[in-house]
């Protein structure tokens, strides 16, 4: 995800909170959880699953209407993409006194997970063959200049 359109979402997130009965409250509540969020991320299973039982103690009934669950998804989906995830698989059914399903996130591949030199040796290799002779007879040339 991008990570502008992860701020934008935590932002719209966070905006939506002031709509919503205790709302601003959840909203801290379910930031104060973010690490619960990641450990869920981690393991594989939806990360709302983690802190379905602290929403539910410290806000009741409140938390379990539709829209409200339906935010804390959206902002759990922001906080996780501000942290590097993404979503994997989404209705996966959990056990909670708040959540019936949520989903699972994987952590996004970055470029320094990459293995460049696995993509970059047969592309360049590909460059390399499309030369003339004598233009790989240049680059080599220009290459030991620069190694030397």
């Amino acid at each position: 995800m991008d990570i502008r359109k992860a701020k934008r979402d935590l932002a719209r997130a966070r905006r939506t909170a002031e709509a919503l009965t205790r709302g601003e409250e959840i909203l801290e509540c379910v930031e104060e959880n973010k690490d619960l969020l990641i450990e869920g991320a981690d393991e594989g299973v939806p990360p709302v699953s983690k802190i379905g039982r602290t929403l539910y103690d410290q806000f009741g009934e409140d938390v379990k209407h539709l829209p409200v669950r339906q935010w804390v998804g959206t902002l759990t989906r922001a906080l996780l993409a501000l942290e590097g995830y993404e979503v994997d698989e989404t209705g996966v059914r959990v056990k909670d006194p708040v959540f019936k399903s949520g989903s699972t996130y994987r952590r996004v591949e970055t470029e320094a997970d990459t293995d460049f030199d696995a993509v970059l040796e047969p592309t360049f290799r590909r460059m390399v063959e499309a030369l003339t002779i004598s233009e790989q007879r240049m680059l080599l040339k220009v290459l030991k200049e620069e190694l030397a």
